[in-house]
């Protein structure tokens, strides 16, 4: 008996490879994102920036949360990143 085996056009398997990475990326951005307005709430509530209400305060608190963010954070982008993933690949399988 003669196995079975899968043919596809060459351009499909990178086609979804680059479709994965660009939601990978997309996924990532966003878990960025989502900790970076974090940080910004907790640093405002905390008061870290005094007048972060107005004028070069609230530009001092985007780019503050902003640098927090890039340097790592407080993990949760990664945390976030990974169970958008998993959920994501789940949806996959079903």
């Amino acid at each position: 008996m003669t196995p079975i085996v899968k043919v596809s056009a060459p351009g499909a398997s990178a086609a979804a490879a680059a479709a994965a990475e660009k939601k990978a990326k997309d996924v990532h951005d966003t878990a960025l994102g989502f900790e970076e307005l974090l940080v910004k709430q907790l640093l405002s509530s905390a008061n870290v920036v005094p007048h972060a209400k107005q004028g070069y305060g609230a530009m001092a608190l985007d780019a503050l949360a902003s640098s927090i963010t890039r340097a790592g954070g407080l993990g949760l982008a990664k945390n976030l990143e990974h169970e958008l993933l998993r959920l994501a690949n789940q949806g996959k399988k079903a």
